[in-house]
This record gives structure tokens, sequence and C-alpha cells, in this order.
């Protein structure tokens, strides 16, 4: 076979080994095998999967490099052990959120979508994302695991780019979980956290040291802050709805305040394969998202009463812009 369709099969396959995955990471396997290997029989009785079914599924994953058998027993690999859920680097809830099947239901629809100009997600629920997590609660800790654990990753990056013991406190404006804000409250422990959300995420946020502030960023945020954290919100919008957001926390700001935003910034000719895919899926996911380059966010910014004082790269394609409120009269500020 040809190198160049061996390839194109290889792409082809690849939603198949992404269920395998996530399958397993739904079943909680990597979790019995922990703490030590075990036998397929052991494996089957705790699972109460018939054992014939499970072996084809333990193979695959041997022939993925996750598991590996010796003398009849199975154990992770290191790559496999970030499926384990409570793990300290782990991937468990993003294997779960990227094979569910409420999420896949909308990347079938990606060619209506794209013949049709409509999120596919809409297509197939006939409602944006963001209203179906808000009605579905399932889905929503589901996304927001997800999200979480996003963040786990990229947020030591941030924290080495920006100082954040400058601040007194700061609000993470579609917060989320909190994750973020207590890594850091964890590494600043001056500095007081809050967290703005729609209340079906606030009611899911845990530790008692955040400040929860329920609420629609579309209508009105809270004043009172030293600085306003957007991670990975406006590319979840069109331009017209981020003006919105953006106009809204420079309502909030005062003179001092600032805005620090981290994004995907998008590189039409070059830039990373992830960017480009991140920019497909928010077209997929999302009602009018995309990523933006470093000049769209800026002159969103612009326009909403802003003025960008730094930009910072981390290592991968994500970045941080600051930027301080303008002097500008509210009635320009109008939606």
């Amino acid at each position: 076979m040809k190198k160049s369709k061996a390839n194109l099969l290889k792409k082809i396959h690849g939603g198949q080994v992404c269920q395998i995955v996530a399958t397993t990471a739904r079943l909680g396997l990597p979790d019995l095998l922990k703490e030590q290997p075990k036998s397929l029989d052991v494996l089957s009785n705790e699972l109460k999967i018939e054992e014939s079914i499970l072996a084809r599924l333990i193979s695959a994953l041997v022939a993925l490099h996750l598991l590996e058998e010796e003398n009849g027993v199975y154990c992770l690999t290191e790559e496999g052990r970030h499926l384990i859920s409570d793990h300290e680097d782990s991937i468990h809830a993003i294997a779960v959120y990227k094979g569910s099947p409420f999420l896949w239901a909308a990347h079938g629809m990606m060619c209506e979508g794209i013949n049709n100009g409509v999120s596919p997600f809409e297509l197939a629920y006939g409602q944006d994302l963001f209203s179906h997590l808000d009605q579905n609660s399932e889905h929503c800790a589901m996304f927001q695991n997800a999200m979480a654990c996003y963040e786990k990753q990229s947020s030591k990056k941030i924290l080495d780019l920006y100082d954040f013991e400058q601040l007194n406190n700061f609000l993470d404006v579609g917060g989320g979980l909190g994750n973020f804000a207590l890594t850091i409250m964890d590494k600043y422990p001056a500095v007081s956290g809050a967290v703005m959300d729609l209340p079906s995420v606030i009611k899911l946020v845990q530790d008692e040291r955040l400040a929860l502030f329920p609420g629609n960023f579309f209508e009105t945020i809270p004043s009172g802050f030293d600085a306003y954290v957007l991670r990975n919100i406006l590319h979840d919008w069109s331009d017209e709805k981020c003006l919105l957001i953006l106009k809204n926390l420079r309502k909030a700001c005062d003179e001092n305040s600032r805005l620090l935003i981290f994004e995907t910034f998008y590189e039409k000719t070059h830039g990373t394969r992830l960017g480009k895919f991140s920019d497909l899926t928010m077209f997929t996911l999302t009602p009018g998202g995309k990523e933006r380059t470093k000049d769209e966010i800026a002159e969103l910014l612009e326009e909403s009463g802003f003025t960008v004082t730094s930009t910072y790269q981390t290592t991968s394609s994500k970045s941080l812009v600051e930027a301080n409120v303008k002097k500008l009269n509210y009635s320009t500020l109008e939606t």
C-alpha cells in the first residue's frame, strides 16, 4: 500500500481510536488497574462485562500501548496511567468528553453544517451548545470537568507568564469550576479570587475559598476587581457577542482595572495544527465562535473601550493579552 494511502487511512481510523480510549475511561478500567495488575477474569468480574467482549477491548488497548500483558495479567503503561481519574496528571475527563455521544452527534453533522452555514451542534440539538449545557446537568458536568482538566494542563504556563502578586483580587469571568482561580490563589495566597458563571455551573463549584457570582456576562458583570480574567471565552462567540461581553466588562472596570485575556491566536497562513483544528471545533460546537488573530482581538478590545498594553506568548499556541481601560464616556458603550 502506498504511504500516502496508509497515512490517509490512519487519519480516517482516528475516530475509532478516540472511542476506544473514551470507552476505557468511561468504564473506569484504568482506575481498577491503578494499584496492581489484574487478570482478564478479575477485570470482567469487577466491571460486570462479558469476558469475551472485554478481551477484545483489552486487546485493542494493548495494541495502542495503553496496557501491557505479562503472564496473563494486565497493567497500565505510563501513557495509560494518565487515564486514571485521580492521577496527578490525569486527562480522564478529556477522554470522556471527547468521546461522548452528545459531542459526537454534533461532529457527525459537520458536512451539513458547512453546506448550510449553521453550527453542526445546533443542527443536531436544535439549540446552541451553552443553552444545551444549561438545561442538561449531566452534559454540563462532563463539559466543565473536561475544561477544568484542560486548564490544569495550561495553568502553569499562564502563571509563568504573568505576575498575579501585584493584584489584590480578580474575577474569572466564565470561570467554570474555579480551578484556574484556585491555581492562582495557591501560588499567591494574598490574592483573593472570584468566579462568575451561569447558575447551573456555579452550583457545581465546591471550594469555599472562592467568592461566587452566578450570572450572565451578556447582561452585567460585577465591579470592584483589580483584574478581570477571560480564558477561552471570546473564541466561543461571534464578534457581536464578544463586543457585548467586552463592553459589559468595560462598564465593570474602574480606571485602574486591567483585563487579562487568554486565547489561542489563529494564524491564517502558518500556525499550529492545533489552532486550525480548534477553529473548526469552534464552528462545529459554538454559536458563531472562532479563533482569532492577535490583530482581531486587539480590534475588539479597541472598539469596546480597552487598549492592549502587553502580549505574552506561551510555548504552545496559547497567548495572554493584557489590556487597560481607555477614558471613555459611558454613553459610547451602549449596546
